[in-house]
């Protein structure tokens, strides 16, 4: 007791708030309330709390022990006896007194418009006191719902039981003075605000009440809402008049009064980014919860904000600010705005797992006001998944089959499973087209595990081979899905699967060919080797051709970017052929000449270049304008072409570029009656060049 420094009254929405208000900043407090309820309440925050009624007496010898330096009345507006025992208290102790006042509900515009409203039809009465309201209620007929609390029951003594229905507080106390006054069971509502106004049209419409009364005790006591209800059902609104107070200080007044008086500064923000996990209360972690809970504005998309509103439902609490954003830049511009100290971002599944965290981090990051996010994680769709199927995800490679796609046939031809998030019927035929590459490459057993909406009341969890998926097999389930609904797909190649990666050097024989050129598998396999490419690498082919090379690029960057560049019609339409052969959702295809066609295209890391049509210079050119410190590989099998790319490799060394060449001659075999001959190819020459800050020069 000796270290409390602020004893805080009041059980009230403004005492709760200051409560954890005084703890955020640091300053020592004691709650005291009157009724075990609040106390409840007030501990369910882990807030320090005592519970009881206190007289003057007994709250000056509480004063006069020493062991507080103010004193803050956040009692309700009714309450006036408590608060002038209080004041008095505190003066005679010599400890500092600070009243919190709620505003007036005619403060607000929208109360005021209500209460006209309602004033015009006949059906809004003001009484100073609730003796007055009792008396004017005995001379009519109806039932009355009464929604003052249970203090002062024992006025309504002159009406008949039956027409009285009372919604109190969920406490032993309350019920025991409903008991007391007689009122029957069927008819005593104990429930914990806020009420909405579709709540208080249910109940009055439960008891058929002609008449509600109610304090103007402000928003806390959902006095608007009350109105609300009455104005769509015809009810009469009988009001309290909320006593006249001296003096006092609004919520905010009395914070900075506080803080100038313990000679402090108000906390700074925070900003908490929360994984809610798969969108079920109970698989929410607890450090989660409590970020939630303790937060004064929710930031989300709508079903997220819905699941957070409902878990504070669940815990008896007032609802937050809420703003419906799932944008990294209009989220951190919300967190600058607000005057809310305590921000929470909720996000779906894990922070750290195909999250907005990582774009959102850098929004916040670019604003110097706003403090670094704290992280808590949640269950992860893939985690929830595993678990589901009873698969390890060690190991286990994660990609995205929506917005920015990326490619799986490389993948798990590789790795042998993975795991990827997509949208469900609007995929479907990407998928089948997945599933056909699977089965055209030795992979028809490779196993389809399909996940939509985990962990909620409508799950589906579905599977089917890559040869059975290929045809209608799961028509009918994905028939079922929204079109745009998340997927979780779990892909696995038994252990006995004889399918093995294709890259690099696809064979030949995969490509469909008709008269385009196709670049050898051998030249194929050294161009992905010198350049080096990055799985997530973004990457251009310029003069695709069949496609061969745009597929050994996407088989080499499964979650880049490859960007292939034809020129003539036949070319362009094979290589889309040969993309949806191999199922290579990551290639984006662009009909044109180079090097006017590139402007368009997103900065490249690695450039092929197969086919210049003349203009070799200006595509090198165009190539380190966009990215000074690009990879490109050119090749070249006419004696014109390796002349061109020598002086042009020689210009961009001595601007400091490193500059590779490399001369292949392939031959292979074929049978011819009994023996084994071998054929040679075109001796081609490969020429990389690797930019430097230099080359954009």
């Amino acid at each position: 007791m000796s270290e409390q420094k602020v004893l805080l009254f009041g059980g009230t929405t403004e005492g709760r708030e200051l409560a954890a208000w005084l703890r955020e900043n640091n300053i020592s407090a004691l709650s005291h309330v009157a009724t075990e309820y609040g106390e409840a309440l007030l501990r369910e925050e882990a807030l320090p709390a005592e519970a009881g009624r206190l007289n003057e007496r007994e709250m000056r010898e509480l004063l006069q022990t020493g062991a507080f330096s103010a004193v803050v009345d956040a009692t309700h507006p009714f309450a006036t006896e408590v608060s002038r025992n209080i004041k008095e208290a505190a003066e005679e102790a010599g400890v500092f007194y600070c009243r919190v006042l709620r505003a007036a509900a005619e403060e607000n515009e929208e109360v005021r418009r209500a209460e006209a409203r309602l004033l015009a039809r006949g059906l809004f009465s003001v009484f100073a006191s609730q003796r007055e309201a009792a008396a004017y209620l005995a001379g009519t007929e109806g039932s009355v719902f009464l929604s003052t609390g249970s203090k002062e029951l024992a006025v309504y003594e002159a009406l008949p039981r039956e027409r009285l229905a009372v919604r109190i507080l969920p406490g032993e106390e309350a019920l025991q003075k409903a008991v007391e006054a007689k009122l029957p069971l069927a008819n005593i509502v104990a429930m914990q605000g806020p009420f909405s106004t579709a709540l208080n049209e249910a109940l009055l419409q439960r008891f058929d009440a002609r008449f509600l009364v109610s304090k103007k005790s402000g928003q806390p006591g959902s006095y608007l809402e009350k109105l609300l209800a009455c104005e769509r059902l015809g009810v009469c609104f009988i009001a309290i008049r909320r006593p006249a107070e001296e003096d006092g200080y609004s919520m905010e007044e009395a914070k900075a009064l506080l803080l100038q008086r313990f000679g402090m500064r108000e906390a700074e923000k925070e900003i908490a980014i929360v994984g809610i996990g798969p969108g079920r209360m109970g698989l929410l972690t607890a450090e989660a919860r409590e970020a939630v809970l303790n937060a004064e504005l929710l930031i989300g998309a709508s079903r997220m904000k819905d699941f957070a509103l409902a878990l504070f439902r669940a815990a008896g609490r007032p609802a937050p600010n809420c703003a419906d954003s799932y944008r990294p830049s209009e989220i951190a511009a919300l967190a600058e705005e607000t005057e809310a100290k305590r921000i929470a971002v909720l996000t779906s599944g894990d922070t750290s797992f195909f999250s907005l965290t990582r774009q959102l981090t850098k929004a916040l990051a670019a604003r110097e006001a706003l403090p670094k996010p704290v992280l808590y994680p949640g269950i992860s769709s893939l985690s929830f998944f595993a678990a589901k199927l009873g698969f390890s995800t060690e190991g286990l490679p994660s990609l995205r089959l929506h917005g920015r796609k990326q490619a799986l046939l490389p993948v798990i031809l590789k790795q042998r499973r993975a795991f990827a998030i997509l949208e469900g019927a609007a995929q479907l035929d990407e998928l089948r087209e997945l599933a056909a590459a699977l089965s055209r490459f030795n992979a028809g057993d490779a196993c389809f595990h399909f996940g939509a909406n985990l962990a909620l009341p409508d799950e589906r969890v579905f599977s089917a081979t890559a040869e059975e998926f290929a045809g209608d097999a799961l028509a009918a389930e994905f028939a079922a899905l929204p079109p745009h609904v998340l997927l979780c797909l779990y892909l696995a190649l038994p252990d006995t699967s004889a399918a093995r990666p294709l890259s690099p050097g696809i064979p030949d024989a995969c490509f469909l060919r008709e008269k385009t050129p196709l670049t050898k598998r051998q030249i194929r396999a050294a161009a992905i080797g010198l350049l080096g490419v990055r799985e997530d690498a973004v990457c251009w082919d310029i003069g695709s051709g069949t496609g061969g090379m745009t597929a050994e690029l996407a088989m080499a960057a499964p979650r880049g970017e490859v960007l292939a560049v034809e020129c003539d019609e036949a070319a362009y339409a094979l290589t889309e052929k040969n993309v949806r052969r191999f199922a290579l959702s990551q290639v984006k295809q662009y009909f044109g000449r180079a090097p006017e066609v590139l402007a368009e295209l997103p900065k490249p890391d690695c450039v092929f270049v197969g086919g210049s049509t003349g203009e070799m210079a200006a595509i090198f050119t165009a190539v380190f304008e966009k990215n000074p410190a690009a990879r490109v590989v050119a090749t070249a099998v006419s004696l014109e072409t390796i002349a061109e790319l020598s002086e042009l490799s020689a210009a961009y060394e001595r601007a400091g570029c490193r500059v590779e060449c490399l001369q292949l001659s392939a031959a292979e075999t074929k049978k011819l009656g009994r023996y084994h001959l071998l054929f040679g190819q075109n001796p081609t020459m490969l020429f990389l060049i690797e930019g430097g800050a230099a080359c954009k020069n």
